[in-house]
């Protein structure tokens, strides 16, 4: 890193995690340690915002294909639905006409209709 002029003079306090953050970066003394992991992750900052927007888009598509998903299933499900409702009927309208007919014969634990 080039050297520069210092001329912010300042003290703070930190923990004892960011304390061993600093120790692991290069650097001779703790400002110069400061100084790397200040200017590294802001050199970084570029390439991890556009990470970033990459995996927002992946979610993004992940989730707009998961909902179509979704509503395909949905949609097949209804259309079954619909199809077993119909078998219903049609089956009802049969048992209707074998009862007008006196064809339905009854389950054995009932009397059989009589004509």
């Amino acid at each position: 890193m080039a050297k520069s002029t210092k001329n912010n003079i300042r003290s703070f306090r930190y923990s004892d995690e960011v304390a061993r953050i600093l120790e692991s970066m290069e650097g001779d003394n703790l400002n110069a340690k400061f100084e790397n992991l200040v200017l590294t992750a802001y050199a970084e900052l570029p390439k991890a915002k556009k990470e970033l927007a990459c995996y927002r888009e992946m979610v993004n598509d992940e989730r707009t294909m998961s909902w179509q998903l979704y509503k395909n299933r949905r949609d097949d499900l209804r259309g079954a639905v619909r199809s077993l409702e119909n078998i219903l009927r049609q089956i009802d309208n049969i048992e209707e006409v074998f009862r007008n007919t006196g064809l339905l014969l009854a389950p054995p634990d009932q009397e059989e209709p009589t004509s």
